[in-house]
């Protein structure tokens, strides 16, 4: 006699675990339709390009991010600049990491060996001798250490209660259906081997180790108890599983990331994530996003796949310096203000419509206070932090889009800027001619295609800013004695619009990218060189994905 495995061992008429299954999976099925529907309420948006490229970059960050849980640890920064090690690991994330990597392992491997249980059993027996010893202890390790991470959760959650987090009620709740859930999937295991193992098979018993303590506790019991129990036991590990599923099918439990978070991440843009999307100033009078249907449906789906983690509040500098923004916080309030504003909306074939008047004047600025909007500085650190690929900057800047193109309303300080960049084409207001003063004492010709090789797109800041003269200077001297040729546009040369478009006013910036591409087209620019990284983006990413040529 061999070790063997056998699903449905001592369980009369286990079958019926199918047809709960299927009607487990009907509800399940019908809840990511309900959330499909409300997800499209949002505007459309093309996420379907490039599709070969987008399921391989979805297998590497499956690989990256999921396996070996490269932002869990903190390593979010270094993926496409070097090879990390163990010495990128921040401190202050390694324990949290732990507790997500153990059950999230642990219930990978669960949902594995139910897998090949069920091909075992229905098409090819491979569950017995060494190889069914050897996934017996690796499937009861990895539960083991699933519950630990559960019990590290709670205490983390609860005890500690670090700043990052909010805990909800359904937080709880999630962290028990999967204790609960491995629990007595064990305690039917330590029945099992009572029954079978302890007495007949001694050497065998040891290779399920969390069965096997727990049946050594059962072994004072009769056969007939532990028959019967392990029956008890069985369906109620059972309906415990199926019933955690339909649970969190219907009311949309937390652990609803498990499906939505990889989605997130394989719609997630494939371009930088500095790049914005353009306005379209030609088909609407509306700009901006004032409401939930103004979003894209992969934005509002962004709002769907927030955990709550905390990580992008962690990194966020406004946050840090004791400004009223979390980037965490708007994601969750844009949440629930969509839910809310969902009930009152039907999207049919003409577009969106309002079934309850009532609700149709309610804006985003009444569940994102435009102090909040204002706070952020679109450093895109939150947005690189973040285990599943949420876009937090666009979401601001379209709310600064409203504010500023259809109520004008921002910052007294912003007034003077806007026009500055308007009429004389840089923050300061500085005279145009002034631009070329830091060449005052080099021979720095003016850009001639036909003679010159480079455009050097010095920038605002490093024509006008004293300290970034001195870099000016410095790329200049470099260029020189690497023999390259470059000139420059001189007075003509106009700010690349990075400051407009991160403060909403994207029509002027429109109309300044604009009259750039006409002036490079005329002039022959075809290579350029910068040394302002907000140039470097902007000509790099804006000008390119805002399709305005």
């Amino acid at each position: 006699m061999e070790p063997s495995r056998e699903i449905f061992w001592n369980i009369q008429f286990g079958e019926i675990l199918y047809i709960l299954a299927v009607i487990v999976l009907a509800i399940f099925i019908y809840a990511i339709y309900r959330r499909y529907k409300l997800w499209h309420l949002g505007k459309t948006e093309e996420r379907s390009g490039h599709i070969g490229k987008r399921i391989w970059a979805f297998l590497v960050t499956g690989v990256v991010d999921g396996l070996l849980h490269r932002k869990f640890f903190g390593l979010a920064d270094n993926l496409g600049h070097r090879r990390f090690s163990i010495k990128d690991l921040k401190p202050s994330e390694l324990y949290p990491g732990i507790i997500h990597f153990l059950i999230f392992s642990g219930c990978i491997v669960f949902l594995l060996g139910a897998f090949l249980d069920f091909i075992s059993h229905y098409f090819f027996h491979f569950m017995h001798g060494n190889f069914y010893l050897g996934y017996s202890v690796v499937v009861d390790i990895f539960g083991i250490l699933a519950l630990i991470g559960v019990i590290l959760a709670v205490f983390r959650r609860y005890v500690q209660k670090p700043d990052r987090l909010d805990n909800k009620n359904q937080d709880l709740t999630a962290l028990l259906l999967i204790f609960f859930v491995i629990l007595t999937g064990f305690i039917v295991e330590g029945l099992r081997i009572a029954a079978t193992e302890l007495e007949t098979a001694p050497d065998w018993a040891p290779w399920s180790p969390g069965g096997y303590v727990l049946a050594l506790g059962f072994s004072g019991l009769s056969q007939n108890a532990l028959l019967t129990w392990h029956q008890v036991w069985w369906w109620l590990h059972m309906l415990i599983a199926l019933g955690a599923i339909a649970y969190v099918s219907l009311y949309w439990n937390r652990l609803w990331h498990i499906v939505i978070a990889p989605l997130n991440v394989f719609f997630r843009p494939l371009e930088s994530r500095g790049a914005l999307v353009r306005e379209d100033f030609t088909t609407t009078g509306k700009f901006g996003v004032a409401q939930i249907e103004d979003l894209t449906w992969k934005q509002i789906l962004d709002l769907d796949a927030c955990v709550r983690c905390g990580r992008c509040q962690d990194a966020c500098p406004a946050y840090a310096s004791g400004k009223p923004l979390s980037p965490k916080k708007v994601i969750q309030d844009l949440k629930d203000s969509w839910l809310e504003r969902a009930a009152s909306l039907v999207r049919n074939k003409s577009g969106v419509e309002i079934t309850n008047p009532g609700n149709a004047e309610k804006t985003l600025s009444d569940a994102v206070t435009e102090e909040v909007i204002w706070e952020c500085t679109t450093c895109g650190a939150c947005m690189e932090v973040c285990p599943v690929a949420i876009e937090h900057v666009p979401k601001i800047i379209g709310m600064r889009r409203e504010l500023v193109e259809m109520r004008a309303k921002f910052p007294q300080e912003l007034l003077t800027l806007f026009e500055n960049m308007e009429q004389r084409s840089n923050p300061w207001g500085i005279a145009p001619g002034d631009r070329v003063k830091w060449a005052a004492d080099i021979d720095a010709k003016s850009f001639d295609a036909s003679e010159t090789e480079y455009l050097f797109y010095v920038g605002c800041a490093g024509a006008f800013d004293a300290r970034n003269r001195r870099v000016t200077l410095a790329i200049a001297e470099i260029l020189n004695a690497a023999g390259i040729s470059w000139g420059i546009l001189g007075k003509d040369e106009m700010c690349c619009g990075d400051s407009l478009r991160r403060l909403g006013n994207e029509y002027v910036f429109d109309r300044m990218a604009r009259e750039n591409i006409k002036m490079f087209e005329e002039k022959g620019v075809n290579k350029i060189i910068t040394q302002c990284p907000h140039c470097y983006s902007t000509l790099k990413n804006d000008y390119v994905s805002t399709e305005l040529n």
